[in-house]
This record gives structure tokens, sequence and C-alpha cells, in this order.
């Protein structure tokens, strides 16, 4: 199993969390995020046995990174494909019920 482990970039602040009021533009993930976060993304497809997943990562409103693996049909998959949800629904309604 893929375990996921978020990593902070440090920042003024010092503590590791990105005060509120910086621009998105400025929170950026380090290089070496981005290849951990790829290959983390690779490993949970290959391990899962999904044909293909894609993830992204969003702090303060804006996408700061996305990533894609697998393949499909003849294709490999990117940040405008659409996946069917099938009858996992009921999977984010449950957990939404449960957060409440």
């Amino acid at each position: 199993m893929v375990s996921f482990r978020r990593e902070r970039v440090s920042t003024t602040g010092g503590d590791g969390r990105f005060p509120r009021g910086i621009p998105s533009d400025v929170v950026s993930l380090t290089e070496r995020t981005r290849t951990r976060l790829d290959h983390t993304l690779a490993s949970a497809q290959r391990e899962g046995g999904t044909p293909s997943m894609v993830a992204g990562v969003v702090r303060d409103g804006a996408l700061v990174w996305s990533g894609a693996a697998g393949s499909v049909g003849a294709s490999a998959p990117d940040d405008d494909t659409q996946f069917r949800m099938g009858s996992i629904t009921k999977t984010f309604v449950a957990v939404a019920i449960l957060r409440l």
C-alpha cells in the first residue's frame, strides 16, 4: 500500500505553514516534491491495479501540481481526462455525512 505524506516547504513564517495572503504564484512546490509526487502517483496506480489515475495538489485555491499515470484507451490521461464515476458517488456521500 502506498502512503501519502505531506511535505512542507519552508516559508518566511518558519513554521512550515503558508500564511494567508501570499499570492498562489509565490506558493509552489519544490522540484524534489514534484518528482516524489509523480513517483508516488505512478506507484499507487501500479499497486492499486487501476488502469489510470490523475491527481492534483491545490493550495490556497490554486492548482500547484497535477500528474497522471497509466493509460486511457490508447492514450495517456491528462488534466482534462474525464473519468466515469460509476457508483463511487455513494462513497463520497457517506464520507461527507460522516464528516458532519
